[in-house]
């Protein structure tokens, strides 16, 4: 209990000899900034009391204009219903003909699938069938197509 005490008094006499200090310390400080050097008109007033000092406000004229607003975000977009697009066939895309948020419609071009190596797989199938087909026809006595029946003028060289 006697410590309690001991402490409180103690605490006390501080707080005391704070305020004694910041009473002597603040009024010198003030009046040794002041350009009147504490006279009437600086910033310390008659009496020694305290008077703010006016603060300087920079001005400008007005005009009117636009104002240009820009905002930059980073984020995903999901669109309300989202539809997974698988074609039937791989390769590369050559173009695409939509944007995000554009409608399409039942059975649209969506993009272009390059299909360069596609049309050579079906030129050479084309040219495999012809071969087959003339094979065929030679097997059963009958003249390929394109070539000359007998008797033709051709045929007796």
């Amino acid at each position: 209990m006697m410590v309690r005490s001991l402490l409180t008094l103690f605490l006390v006499a501080a707080g005391a000899a704070g305020v004694l200090v910041y009473q002597r310390l603040v009024p010198a400080t003030l009046s040794s900034q002041s350009p009147g050097g504490g006279a009437p008109g600086g910033r310390l007033g008659a009496g020694g009391s305290f008077q703010p000092q006016p603060l300087l406000v920079e001005t400008a004229t007005v005009s009117r204009a636009d104002i240009a607003e820009e905002l930059q975000i980073v984020g995903n977009l999901v669109g309300d219903a989202t539809i997974e697009v698988a074609p039937k066939v791989n390769g590369r895309l050559t173009s695409l003909d939509l944007r995000l948020g554009d409608q399409v419609t039942r059975g649209q071009e969506v993009a272009r699938v390059e299909d360069d190596e596609l049309r050579q797989q079906v030129s050479q199938a084309e040219a495999a069938y012809e071969v087959a087909r003339a094979t065929i026809q030679t097997a059963r006595g009958q003249p390929a197509a394109g070539e000359n029946e007998p008797g033709s003028p051709s045929e007796s060289i």
